[in-house]
């Protein structure tokens, strides 16, 4: 569990409310989020489920025994073994009784089945061979699309079928290949990180701090027009926790540029890999388009 993705995104949230990550883990968490603004929602359940644990201390606990007595634990027992025979014993005549049933139909059961062998096969024999025929093409049509990767970008057919997997969740087809393309591209092309490319990024920040009702400046508005509309001791709170969310979120997203500023002039291979991700996507959404 290198990165987080949309596979295992719960798991680095788990991990994340409980204390697990490291601190670059926690890093890349957070500006993985960033990214992908749909998540914050989520990350806010995962801590709102997350409960802490207290230590209870039962001061004369011994007190609280309380002695019983064993005769009505054995009356229980006996009860209960009584009933427990009485349903194996019917049990066992019903599967008799079926027996019985099964062997008296048995000869009229296998003239049917020889009389409508013939029909049935022939349809069984049918649709099976479509099926086939169907997930055949598709499995032979993915491969031909790997191996043609394979040899336009210089990588192996597992390499490239790999990449177009990792790019499927929640995409269509079309959409998960031309996103494959573009990162066997950007690996191909080997680009230099820009300042246009950081600019793109500091756009991304800021659609990701104010769009989508899940982002913490929708919140923040939210909390100051509830605010103004009524001064309760509750709407103040949920107001002064938005701020504190708002000035986070800003805090990380500077932290991302800060980082990016220091690879301005390196080539996407030359960078670590926790900065690559933010290069492929600023690399192409200057310089290519992702139609498909």
């Amino acid at each position: 569990m290198k990165f987080p993705t949309r596979e295992n995104i719960d798991r680095w949230m788990f991990d994340y409310t409980e204390g697990n990550l490291s601190t670059e883990q926690e890093t890349l968490l957070e500006n993985y989020i960033l990214n992908n603004p749909d998540l914050d929602v989520d990350l806010d359940a995962w801590q709102m489920a997350s409960v802490s644990t207290e230590e209870l201390v039962f001061v004369d606990k011994e007190k609280a025994y309380k002695k019983r007595r064993l005769l009505p634990y054995f009356i229980g027992a006996f009860s209960a073994l009584l009933v427990f025979s009485m349903l194996l014993w019917n049990y066992n005549q019903q599967q008799s009784n079926r027996q019985q049933q099964v062997a008296q139909s048995g000869s009229t059961a296998s003239k049917t089945i020889k009389s409508s062998a013939t029909t049935g096969n022939t349809t069984n024999s049918v649709s099976s061979s479509t099926n086939i025929s169907t997930e055949q093409n598709l499995v032979n049509g993915a491969n031909a699309l790997a191996n043609d990767f394979a040899d336009k970008f210089g990588i192996s057919a597992e390499q490239a079928a790999g990449i177009i997997a990792s790019m499927s969740p929640q995409k269509d087809w079309y959409q998960n290949v031309r996103l494959a393309e573009l990162v066997m591209m950007a690996y191909k092309d080997n680009p230099v990180m820009t300042q246009s490319m950081i600019d793109y990024q500091k756009t991304v920040n800021e659609k990701g701090l104010y769009d989508g009702a899940t982002s913490p400046g929708k919140k923040l508005k939210k909390a100051e027009k509830a605010y103004s509309e009524s001064r309760t001791k509750l709407n103040k709170e949920v107001l002064e926790k938005a701020k504190v969310k708002m000035e986070e979120a800003i805090v990380k997203t500077n932290a991302v540029i800060t980082m990016l500023d220091k690879y301005v002039g390196k080539k996407l291979n030359d960078t670590p890999q926790y900065v690559q991700p933010y290069m492929v996507r600023t690399y192409h959404e200057v310089n290519t388009t992702k139609d498909y």
